[in-house]
């Protein structure tokens, strides 16, 4: 019984881990703060793409980790 509830807790905490970055892709200002990288300039487009589908794909993963959580 004490595992199951050992095995939730770390499912959500490795999902809340994981679903933070994810807010950036709704906030691509954010970028710098969160990954520590400039993507200001001519030719940062790509890179900021690149960057908000890392976040949206950590989103997924941290997403499934909190459903994944409650059903047994």
């Amino acid at each position: 019984m004490w595992l199951d509830r050992v095995a939730t807790a770390l499912l959500l905490l490795v999902g809340a881990v994981n679903l933070l970055p994810g807010f950036v892709a709704f906030a691509p200002s954010r970028i710098t703060t969160a990954y520590g990288v400039s993507v200001d300039g001519p030719d940062s487009a790509d890179l900021t793409v690149l960057l908000r589908h890392r976040a949206v794909l950590l989103g997924l993963v941290g997403l499934s980790l909190i459903c994944a959580a409650f059903i047994p």
